[in-house]
């Protein structure tokens, strides 16, 4: 419901929205006037009053919400006797808006019959944003703009709706770029980021990815100066984080190493194991065969037993000694005994008419089948028949009072064998427990590699943010002087940020954010 003065102007008597000006007092001296401009546009304010000439006599007509009839009273000549200096009126907001209107229509009329009148390359130059850097010029190809940009591929109503757009293309960046996210650092949990807000494209003077301190500064909380002034101190871990592979550095060069049975077999140094890669930036360890086989080798080739049959009577016995690998295949607790029951003869069943896809069925979709029962075949399967003789590597039958489908991995890395660890790592509770205890069977894997959230890390490499060129540093320096044996992790102590500025908070080094730091965890944003 209104109410009473809900359409009273409280600032000025005169004001109306259809009047082109204001008065110029409420910007002088923060009060307007009561009567506001004339017609002609002229200050209508100077006097506070209009005489009436009332037989011989002037009266003050003054109103009175400003004051009423003042004492004075008018002139003898009939003129108000109350004047005021004259202010200059001002143009109303629209006003204004109508003469920016008329201005806007007319430039575009006249870059419309510029346009009509030039020919087809400077119309083009004329809505060009710039030449492409030459890495995505040679990617887009024929395609143009509609390699990147959703609007030049819809018509007039692909171009309305990509005016409207937030994201600047319409074709997403990891199209190509396999690996990038939409969290920032490639992290999940972290914000979510445009490209555009770091990479420019259309300006081949500049490469798309260089980015300036500034734009790192804008997301990142703790601002500081520079690395020399102020930069945050390194983390307590640095550089050793969470190693994707547990080695004891300390242990293998204080005991291990100096033991009789390695003789020979122990590094030299250093760079024994850690190859320099090719851009000469990283020292990550070789590969197993190179560097742990001649003393690990025979640790890695604990059976895998992915099946256990009871006989008809015994599945008592079987459930009490149930295999994680069995416990995920059959979908059973060890306290189930009547589940289990059903589920190994139904299976056992299956084995016997159809071999192998009685298997991946009951896999289903909780991994990939033929990853986990790679190299298994139908025949081997339905035999249920233990092996004279215990292949080498692959799929085998064995019967110790129970029969039991056993698989031999080919050695480090084998592909089966990792699949199923990945698996039980995706698993909970004591499945999951089961596959990845280190003291027995597949799960001896863990005694070396690191598995976090569900992840398993096969390789060395961290995925860490933080990058270092070993080559140029190493024409200066040896090994120990930054990676001296401590408590740290992967058993080194932790490097402070006061190691670095011995050299570094020299102003000839480099010390912008990108010479130590990537924004991409380690793969990501690679071209494809």
């Amino acid at each position: 419901m209104n109410e009473p003065g809900d359409y009273q102007d409280q600032r000025r008597d005169y004001e109306r929205p259809n009047q082109p000006l204001r008065c110029g007092r409420a910007r002088t001296w923060s009060k307007p006037c009561r009567l506001g401009p004339k017609p002609d546009g002229t200050c209508g304010g100077m006097t506070e009053c209009s005489p009436f000439l009332a037989g011989a006599r002037w009266e003050c007509r003054r109103p009175a919400s400003a004051g009423g009839p003042c004492a004075e009273g008018p002139r003898p000549d009939g003129s108000c006797s109350q004047t005021h200096p004259p202010c200059a009126p001002l143009p109303v907001l629209r006003s204004i808006r109508g003469r920016l209107t008329v201005a806007a229509g007319a430039a575009c009329a006249a870059a419309l019959a510029f346009l009509a009148v030039s020919g087809p390359a400077r119309r083009a130059k004329a809505f060009s944003p710039g030449p492409l850097s030459s890495r995505h010029a040679g990617v887009v190809g024929e395609k143009g703009c509609a390699a990147c940009h959703r609007g030049h591929t819809g018509g007039a109503s692909g171009l309305l709706a990509a005016a409207f757009d937030e994201s600047p293309g319409g074709v997403s960046c990891v199209s190509c770029h396999a690996g990038a996210t939409a969290a920032a650092h490639d992290r999940p949990g972290f914000a979510a980021t445009r490209c555009t807000q770091c990479h420019t494209e259309h300006r081949s003077d500049r490469p798309v990815t260089r980015i300036s301190e500034a734009q790192c500064q804008t997301c990142h909380k703790v601002k500081f100066e520079s690395f020399a002034s102020d930069h945050p101190a390194f983390s307590p871990e640095f550089p050793g984080g969470h190693p994707a592979v547990r080695f004891d550095h300390a242990a293998h060069l204080g005991r291990h190493f100096k033991a009789p049975g390695a003789a020979g077999k122990a590094p030299v140094s250093c760079v024994s194991c850690h190859e320099l890669d090719r851009l000469g930036r990283r020292r990550p360890p070789a590969d197993f065969n190179k560097t742990c086989a001649g003393c690990h080798a025979a640790g890695i080739t604990n059976d895998l037993i992915a099946l256990r049959l009871p006989e008809s009577g015994s599945e008592a016995d079987a459930l009490t000694e149930l295999s994680a690998p069995e416990r995920w295949l059959l979908e059973v607790s060890p306290k189930d005994a009547g589940r289990y029951t059903a589920k190994i003869t139904s299976l056992s069943e299956a084995i016997g008419t159809k071999g192998v896809p009685a298997l991946e069925q009951a896999v289903g979709r909780r991994a990939k089948p033929k990853l986990l029962l790679a190299g298994l075949d139908d025949s081997t399967l339905k035999s249920m028949s233990p092996a004279a003789k215990a292949p080498a590597s692959g799929w085998f039958w064995y019967e110790d009072m129970l029969k039991e489908l056993h698989y031999k991995p080919e050695g480090h890395a084998d592909p089966v064998l990792k699949a199923w660890l990945e698996a039980g790592a995706a698993a909970s509770g004591g499945v999951r427990k089961g596959f990845l205890d280190p003291k027995g069977g597949p799960g001896a894997c863990m005694r070396c590699h690191v598995e976090q959230r569900g992840q398993i890390s096969w390789s060395a490499g961290t995925g860490s943010l933080t990058r270092f060129a070993h080559a140029p540093h190493e024409r200066l320096m040896g090994c120990a002087d930054c990676h001296k044996t401590g408590k740290g992790a992967g058993s080194f102590a932790p490097i402070a940020r006061e190691s670095c500025l011995k050299c570094h908070a020299h102003e000839n080094n480099r010390l912008d954010c990108r010479s130590c730091h990537s924004y991409h965890a380690a793969g990501a944003a690679a071209s494809r």
